[in-house]
Order: C-alpha cells, then sequence, then structure tokens
C-alpha cells in the first residue's frame, strides 16, 4: 500500500513536462520562423532580430536583389516573453491549481500570438503583402510544441483538482 508522502511526490510530474516543452517552444522563437517566396519559387527566411528590432534583409534571386525593410516588432517578442512565463509557472506550480492556471493563460496568450505571427507582422509592417508571407520550419514545431505544452496543462489543472479533492475528503 502507497503512503501518502510518496503518491505526494509522484504527483505533478507533468507540469516539469509541459514547462520542459513550453521553454523549448520559446527557444525555436530565435530560428526564422517568417519567410516569403521571391520570384521563381524561391523561399527565403527573414532573420529574426530584423523582425524583432527593425532592419532591412537583402536577397539575390534570379540576378536581381530583392530587399525587405521591417520596422520594430515587439508584439511577437511579447508572446514569446509569455511562453518563458508560461514555462516558469509550470514549474513553479507542482500541486498548485491556481499557479497551474496562470501558466495555461500565459501560454494560452503566447500560443494565440503565435498563431497569429503572419498578421502581426503585416500590421507592423504594411508594405509586405499578406500574400507572400509564409510560416518557415521553426514556426510548425514551435507551435506543435506549444500546443502539446497547453493539452498537458489542462490536463495537470484537471489532475490536480481531483487530487486535491480526493486528499481533503480523505
Amino acid at each position: 500500500m502507497r503512503d501518502k508522502r510518496s503518491d505526494y511526490n509522484r504527483h505533478g510530474w507533468s507540469c516539469y513536462v509541459a514547462g520542459g516543452l513550453l521553454l523549448s517552444s520559446a527557444v525555436f522563437f530565435f530560428f526564422p520562423f517568417v519567410g516569403s517566396f521571391l520570384e521563381g519559387g524561391k523561399f527565403v527566411s527573414f532573420p529574426v532580430n530584423a523582425l524583432i528590432f527593425g532592419g532591412e534583409a537583402t536577397y539575390e534571386n534570379l540576378g536581381y536583389t530583392t530587399s525587405f525593410s521591417f520596422s520594430e516588432n515587439y508584439w511577437l517578442f511579447a508572446f514569446a516573453i509569455c511562453l518563458v512565463l508560461g514555462a516558469l509557472g509550470a514549474f513553479l506550480s507542482r500541486n498548485a491549481t491556481r499557479e497551474l492556471t496562470i501558466s495555461l493563460f500565459l501560454s494560452s496568450i503566447g500560443f494565440i500570438g503565435i498563431a497569429m505571427a503572419l498578421l502581426i507582422l503585416h500590421w507592423v509592417n504594411p508594405g509586405l503583402p499578406l500574400m507572400s508571407l509564409r510560416f518557415g520550419w521553426a514556426f510548425f514545431v514551435w507551435d506543435s510544441l506549444a500546443g502539446a505544452a497547453l493539452i498537458i496543462l489542462l490536463v495537470s489543472i484537471i489532475r490536480s483538482r481531483l487530487y486535491w479533492r480526493n486528499r481533503s475528503v480523505k
């Protein structure tokens, strides 16, 4: 028969998994996640520092020089910070339902911001046509890791509520 101490020690490991997934998805923020197709069907990824802090990116294609100019876009950086804060909340919320809920809220804001990255980039840089913007490979990894973390956080909240409900009854 298991004692209460070992049950308490084993409970909440999924919060650490969700925090690790959120932290690894925030790391993929620094890989090129947005790009555009040039003439001839060549896909180019935009540098992240130019997307966030503004700047210019120049590409050679079929003998022509194509240049993209970006304004400062701190919205995407704020969404990545929401993911990091969600990961921190998940790491600190082993058996606490309230902290798990806060972590889920911050992670959801980051996830929604990730999903709207093309639209936000177009709003900040109206010179970039929305039809030419495409997601790069890092976006799909970023989005799948954050989505898996959201599912795990939701399951953790349900398990935590059940754990404390059963614990208070006994």
